[in-house]
């Protein structure tokens, strides 16, 4: 989020903002999340921001 390439607490905070929940988008349907921001914390690039997602930034989490 902050544009370091890694993954920190401050991130982590700005990504705990954009939690949908699971979301099942048809095809051409916008994502969940209202702020672009957050397509960023969607590594699944399924147009929500889920456990799944949590999941994977907990994994990349640099904890700096």
């Amino acid at each position: 989020f902050d544009g370091d390439t890694s993954l920190e607490l401050a991130d982590f905070a700005r990504a705990a903002d954009c939690i949908t929940g699971p979301y099942v988008a048809q095809s051409g349907e916008a994502p969940s999340y209202v702020d672009p921001c957050c397509a960023i914390a969607d590594p699944d690039a399924d147009g929500d921001m889920d456990l799944r997602d949590v999941a994977a930034l907990q994994r990349a989490f640099g904890g700096q």
